[in-house]
C-alpha cells in the first residue's frame, strides 16, 4: 500500500505533517469504515511504519494516518517552523496536536465526520494516547494499541518495572549527555538497544536519519516530562478496547512492565511478539500490520486490511508461530531486583 503525503495546522499554527495510506482516492470519505492513527516513538517519525503497512492491500474502508509528532524529525526534507517551540515538547502538548490533527480530518473530509478514531501509540507515542484521554476523554477513540510501553518510565518505591535506560536524574543525565556529545554515536546504540538482544536485524538508514535530523534540546525537554509521567490511574480507568504488544525480548523494559498496562486496563489482550525487541514493528513489519488491521476492526466488522504476505501464505497460519497471547491479569509482578534478564517471558 503506497502513502501519500499531507500536512494540516495545529491551534499554534504549528505544521503537522503526516503520512496517508489507504482510503478513498477521491474527496469523498463516506465509505471509510476505520480510521487508524499511528504514532511513533521518541526520536523516531513516520517513517517507522512505512514497512508495516506497505505489507497491506489498498482497501478504501480502511485508512493509516502517521504524524511526524512535534519535535522530532520531519520525513519531508523542508525547513520545520517550529524552531521557536521550545517550552512546547512535553506529552500534553503532542496530546493537544493528536486532537487537533483529528479535528482539521474531519473538517478536511479525510475522514468522515463521525469516525471513532483507533489510536496506536509506539513506546512514547503510547504516553501521548494516554494524555490524550486523560484531557479529552474517550469519546473520539474506538480503541487503543500500546506497544512496547511501561505506564511508568522512572523507578519508585512501588514501581521497579520502567525503563533500563531512564529511568531516574543521573541516567537522565547519561542520556542528555549523550545527545549532545554525538548524535550519530547515539543513534547506533539506540538502534542496538531497541532490536531484540542477540538479533543480526539491521534497521533501514531511514530509521537512523529520523534520529540525527531530531533537535537534542527537544528530546531532551520531551524526555524530562516523559519519563516522570506516571500513567498507572488513567489506564486503570480506560474504557475503550485495548491492545498491548511486547517485543518478547525488548531491552527496553523488563517485559512485565509492559504487560502491566494490560495488567491495569479492564478490556485488554496482551499479545508478545516473539524474537522481537522494542521495534518490533520494525523487525516484524508483515505481523504487525497483520494484527492491527485485526484488532482496529472490531469485532463487528470484517478485517481491515489483509496482509500481501498473508495473503499468499495462508494468513493466520503464517503468522501463527510468530506470537501467542498471556494473560496480564494473571502475571506475577513482583520485582526482586537484579537485572531484567531475570524476567524474561
Amino acid at each position: 500500500m503506497s502513502h501519500q503525503r499531507h500536512a494540516v495546522r495545529a491551534n499554534d499554527s504549528f505544521k503537522i505533517r503526516y503520512k496517508k495510506w489507504g482510503g478513498s482516492t477521491t474527496d469523498n470519505s463516506s465509505m471509510i469504515k476505520n480510521v487508524c492513527v499511528l504514532l511513533h516513538g521518541w526520536s523516531g517519525n513516520s517513517n517507522y511504519f512505512s514497512q508495516s503497512i506497505q505489507t497491506l492491500k489498498h482497501n478504501e474502508h480502511t485508512v493509516y494516518i502517521a504524524p511526524d509528532l512535534r519535535g522530532h524529525s520531519s520525513t519531508e526534507n523542508d525547513d520545520r517552523d517550529d524552531d521557536n517551540d521550545f517550552g512546547k515538547y512535553h506529552i500534553s502538548r503532542l496530546a493537544k496536536d493528536l486532537f487537533d490533527l483529528i479535528v482539521a480530518l474531519k473538517m478536511e473530509n479525510v475522514i468522515p465526520a463521525e469516525s471513532l478514531v483507533s489510536l496506536v501509540g509506539t513506546s512514547m507515542g503510547a504516553a501521548v494516547i494516554f494524555s490524550f484521554c486523560e484531557l479529552f476523554g474517550e469519546d473520539l477513540v474506538k480503541n487503543i494499541v500500546i506497544v512496547d510501553q511501561a505506564p511508568l518510565q522512572n523507578r519508585r518505591e512501588d514501581w521497579q518495572l520502567g525503563s533500563t535506560g531512564c529511568f531516574d536524574d543521573e541516567s537522565f543525565k547519561r542520556l542528555r549527555a549523550s545527545l549532545f556529545q554525538d548524535m550519530s554515536s547515539f543513534a547506533d546504540e539506540n538502534e542496538k538497544a531497541c532490536i531484540a538482544k542477540g538479533s543480526s536485524f539491521k534497521c533501514d538508514l531511514l530509521i537512523k536519519e529520523a534520529t540525527l535530523r531530531c533537535k537534542p534540546e527537544a528530546l531532551t525537554e520531551l524526555m524530562l516530562d516523559h519519563t516522570n509521567l506516571d500513567w498507572r490511574p488513567l489506564i486503570a480507568q480506560l474504557q475503550r478496547p485495548v491492545l498491548v504488544i511486547v517485543g518478547e525480548k525488548t531491552q527496553i523494559f523488563p517485559w512485565k512492565g509492559v504487560a502491566y498496562c494490560g495488567y491495569l486496563a479492564k478490556n485488554s489482550q496482551t499479545m508478545v511478539c516473539k524474537n522481537c525487541g522494542h521495534w518490533l514493528y520494525l523487525e516484524q513489519p508483515g505481523l504487525f500490520a497483520f494484527a492491527l488491521s485485526q484488532f482496529i476492526s472490531g469485532e463487528d466488522q470484517p478485517p481491515a486490511n489483509e496482509s500481501l504476505e498473508a495473503d499468499l501464505k495462508g494468513g493466520y497460519e503464517f503468522y501463527k508461530d510468530k506470537f501467542y497471547f498471556i494473560d496480564a491479569k494473571k502475571v506475577d509482578y513482583r520485582f526482586v531486583g537484579g537485572n531484567p534478564e531475570f524476567y524474561k517471558l
